[in-house]
């Protein structure tokens, strides 16, 4: 999950006041407690999602294809 790899943390509110959590503790997996899939308690509300800043970070991607769409087909036999 992205806000995990960023490191982001949620803020959550409730009856015993607000708290914050990770992102990576948020979400409770199915091995754990098959009945949750998270970890807010009875009355809690998520009030907001809080990222860190990524200025300084880099990023890059490459796509690649081919120089001729391919159809499939083999390409037609010259006469000679």
């Amino acid at each position: 999950m992205p806000l995990v790899a960023y490191g982001a943390s949620f803020v959550l509110d409730g009856p015993k006041g607000p708290r914050t959590v990770p992102a990576a503790e948020f979400f409770v997996l199915p091995a754990k407690d098959p009945t949750r899939e998270n970890v807010l308690q009875p009355g809690e509300v998520l009030l907001e999602i809080r990222v860190p800043s990524t200025k300084g970070w880099r990023s890059a991607y490459l796509e690649t294809a081919s120089a001729r769409p391919s159809t499939g087909r083999s390409p037609p036999r010259r006469s000679r």
